[in-house]
């Protein structure tokens, strides 16, 4: 189980970003509507930052 307290069950950066980013490229296609999706990348989000977002469907955003 991932923790905010323990972040070792984390994988590597380069692989967390490569997951993430799959992730946000599948709901793209299976939900066309940015509304609707469960996940999603900004990789522009700040300078030097990018950000992945998810979604519960009922307003929570993590």
């Amino acid at each position: 189980m991932i923790s905010t307290q323990n972040l070792a069950a984390l994988p590597a950066e380069i692989e967390l970003q490569r997951v993430c980013k799959a992730l946000a490229v599948l709901d793209a296609i299976i939900s066309p509507e940015e509304e609707f999706r469960y996940h999603t990348y900004d990789a522009k989000w700040g300078e030097g930052e990018e950000m992945f977002e998810m979604n519960d469907g009922e307003g929570t955003r993590c």
